[in-house]
């Protein structure tokens, strides 16, 4: 089997600024973990060399998941109002 090479390029595409209304926190659940719930509120942007926009109001949500052993995973979803810059 032959081995597969190649470089990675990385651009920065965009900053995004969330600001945030409700939250919630549950647990804890099963394994230990705590859940929780962090709602968009309203006025947040996305700018940046490649994307300009806002971030529709109240149009998604953090959902953080923390381990019992302290490791956190953030899930986010939201729908963005933007432009390409190119």
């Amino acid at each position: 089997m032959s081995r597969i090479e190649f470089e990675l390029h990385y651009e920065h595409a965009f900053d995004i600024r969330l600001n945030f209304h409700d939250r919630l926190a549950f647990g804890p659940v099963s394994g230990g973990a705590r859940h929780g719930y962090t709602s968009i509120g309203e006025g947040s942007l996305v700018w940046g060399p490649l994307l300009n926009g806002k971030v529709l109001d109240y149009s998604g949500a953090d959902w953080p998941v923390i381990r019992a052993d302290g490791v956190g995973r953030w899930d986010v979803f939201f729908v963005s109002i933007a432009r390409s810059v190119r």
